[in-house]
Parts: C-alpha cells; sequence; structure tokens
C-alpha cells in the first residue's frame, strides 16, 4: 500500500462523524433534549476526547499492522478472529444504517416517486466503483468532495445565522440536566465512536506521522463545531416545536435562504453536502470490512456491498422504526465499540509495562 497522507484521514474522520451525527442523531436530539440540544453537542464532545485518547493508544501500537492483526496480538488468535468478526458485523450494521438514512433522505426530498431500494441500489454501486480503485481514490475523492462539502455547508450557514433567534434556547436546562446527559451519551456512542474503523489504517502507512495525531485532534474538533453549528442555526430558526415536525429540519430550514434568488430551490443543492458526506463514509465501510478477508478484491467489494444493500432495505422499513433502533437499540449496540477497545488499551498498557 502506498503511503497515504495524515490530512487525507482526517477529513474522513470529518466525514465519519458528522455524518453519523445527520444520519443517526440529529431528529432524535432535537425530539428528546428540545431547548437544551445544543448541551448534549457539548457532553458529547467531550466524552469523546475519551475514545480519542484510547483510538491513539491502540493506532500507536504496531504501528505496521492494522486493527485485525492487532486484535489477534492482543486477545490471541482464536478470540482474536472473533472479536474481529464481531467488530466486521457491527460495522455491516452500520453501513446499513447510513445507506437507509441517506436514500430515504434523497427519496423523501427528491425522488419522492423512486422507491428506496432503487436509489439505495444506485448509491451502492457507485460505493462499489469507489472502493474498488482502492483506499487512495477513496481518501483523494474524500479531499476533492471536503472542499465542496465545506463551501456549501458554510454557504448555508452564514445564509441562515442572522435569522438565528437566541430566545428558542430559553429556558436553560429547564428540566435538569439528565436528558443532555443521556442524549449526550447516545451521540458519542452513535456518531464518535465509529471512528475506530479508521484503525484499519497502519499508522505506518501514513507518511506524516508525527503530524497524525495533531490532524485527527484538529479534524475532530472540527466536526463537533459543525454539528454544533447545525443545532444552533436549525433549533435557533425554526424553535424546538417547528423543527419536531421534519425528520430532516436541518434540511428544510434551508428553503429560507434567499442567497442567489435566481436560482429555484437552491436548498436542493445546498443539501448535497449530505449526500457526499454518506457516499465518502459508506465507501470507507466497505473498504474496512473488504480488508477483514485478507483479499480486497473487487469480488469481495462487490458481495460485501450488495449485503449491505439488502441488510439495509430488510431491516429498516420505515423512519418511524429508524428513529427508534438509533434512539433505543442501536447505542447498546454499538457500546461493544467502547468495551472492545478500552479492553484493548488496558491490554496494550499492561504489555508495555511488562516489556
Amino acid at each position: 500500500m502506498k503511503k497515504i497522507n495524515s490530512m487525507y484521514i482526517a477529513i474522513l474522520v470529518v466525514f465519519q462523524i458528522f455524518n453519523s451525527f445527520l444520519c443517526f442523531g440529529m431528529y432524535n436530539n432535537i425530539k428528546y433534549t428540545l431547548e437544551d440540544s445544543i448541551w448534549s453537542v457539548l457532553i458529547m464532545a467531550l466524552l469523546g476526547l475519551i475514545s480519542l485518547f484510547f483510538y491513539f493508544v491502540i493506532a500507536n501500537y504496531e504501528c505496521d499492522k492494522n486493527i485485525f492483526i492487532k486484535n489477534k496480538l492482543l486477545f490471541g488468535k482464536y478470540l482474536g478472529v472473533i472479536i474481529n468478526f464481531i467488530l466486521v458485523l457491527l460495522f455491516f450494521l452500520l453501513g446499513a444504517m447510513i445507506l437507509y438514512n441517506i436514500s430515504d433522505f434523497i427519496s423523501s426530498q427528491y425522488l419522492d416517486r423512486t422507491p428506496n431500494n432503487v436509489i439505495s441500489l444506485l448509491l451502492i454501486i457507485v460505493c462499489i466503483i469507489n472502493v474498488s480503485k482502492g483506499l487512495r481514490t477513496i481518501t483523494k475523492s474524500g479531499l476533492l468532495l471536503f472542499y465542496v462539502s465545506i463551501l456549501l455547508f458554510f454557504i448555508s450557514a452564514f445564509s441562515l445565522v442572522s435569522s438565528v433567534d437566541i430566545t428558542n434556547f430559553y429556558p436553560i436546562l429547564k428540566d435538569g440536566i439528565s436528558n443532555p446527559l443521556r442524549e449526550g451519551f447516545i451521540l458519542f456512542i452513535n456518531n464518535i465512536l465509529p471512528i475506530y474503523l479508521f484503525l484499519i489504517i497502519p499508522k505506518s502507512y501514513i507518511e506524516d506521522s508525527k503530524c497524525y495525531e495533531r490532524n485527527i485532534i484538529i479534524a475532530y474538533v472540527f466536526s463537533v463545531l459543525l454539528i454544533f453549528l447545525t443545532v444552533f442555526i436549525t433549533l435557533g430558526i425554526f424553535g424546538v416545536y417547528l423543527a419536531n415536525l421534519f425528520q430532516y429540519p436541518e434540511y428544510i430550514v434551508l428553503k429560507n435562504i434567499t442567497l442567489f434568488t435566481s436560482v429555484e430551490r437552491i436548498e436542493n443543492l445546498l443539501s448535497m453536502q449530505w449526500v457526499i458526506y454518506a457516499f465518502v463514509s459508506l465507501s470507507m465501510v466497505i473498504y474496512y470490512i473488504s480488508t477483514f478477508t485478507g483479499e480486497n478484491n473487487n469480488y469481495i467489494t462487490f458481495i460485501i456491498s450488495i449485503l449491505i444493500w439488502f441488510i439495509s432495505f430488510l431491516s429498516f422499513k420505515n423512519n418511524v422504526m429508524m428513529n427508534y433502533f438509533t434512539h433505543n437499540i442501536s447505542p447498546y449496540i454499538f457500546s461493544v465499540f467502547f468495551i472492545i477497545y478500552l479492553i484493548s488499551m488496558i491490554l496494550i498498557i499492561i504489555k508495555r509495562k511488562n516489556v
């Protein structure tokens, strides 16, 4: 594998965190914390620092090996294979959730007469093509799409921020801190922990490895900023009750933009950033799973992608089911990430002390 600049990995981290929030976090966060939604985002950000510490400890252990080999070294050959298989299953689920959410978004907002299954199949085909070109293509396409998506995001943000009504955030913590704490933890589990996806790339394959930690931290802070601005602007313009009427309030709020008045439905152009986030994130999930086989070829990529597509439309029938799952079930499932990597970090520390 040719070496990759750490900035490329950092950009993929931004895609993964922000996409997970848009897919699994935004709707439930506003629904359950109301005016205190921004506080749950801040709690998520603080908890995420713990996962970053775990991430760096594991990334710096056996730098020339990916996470699957590291798990075999830490847990033993047989238990390591079981743990790797569990991680693959978790990422299959994550991929199916991403695919369902973005295809539902496209179907409901752009192509309301096209079945979700057809849209998701087209998306998965594009991902297959992207992944089949290799990791360098994923990262380079991610870099280009990053510039496009961030430009669209800040056009949206600067156009809307003047319409924010700060009174929509009052009263502060009227029901106490318990709801923001609970939702902050759920956001942490669903949105931050999947960054362990990038442990599939050995640190020795990073050409500027000395900048790796710094760039990942910058990417993390930037992701949190994007999430905070999204909640702040959406809730600040709509208020709690209006925001709760929509499945995708962050899209509906774009209808308030009056920039480029000669262009009809400018919100459709600006919201394409979310399709970009999902595309890059899903491509990376497929790459991670395909690496588990040890043979990252086009046939394996195709089979994995089709499996994700099947899981997506067989598991989730509508938004109600998806919203319930992401709030009440997936946090318990994805907490396995935290448990595995906590144990991994402890084992690494013990090994280092015994050397």
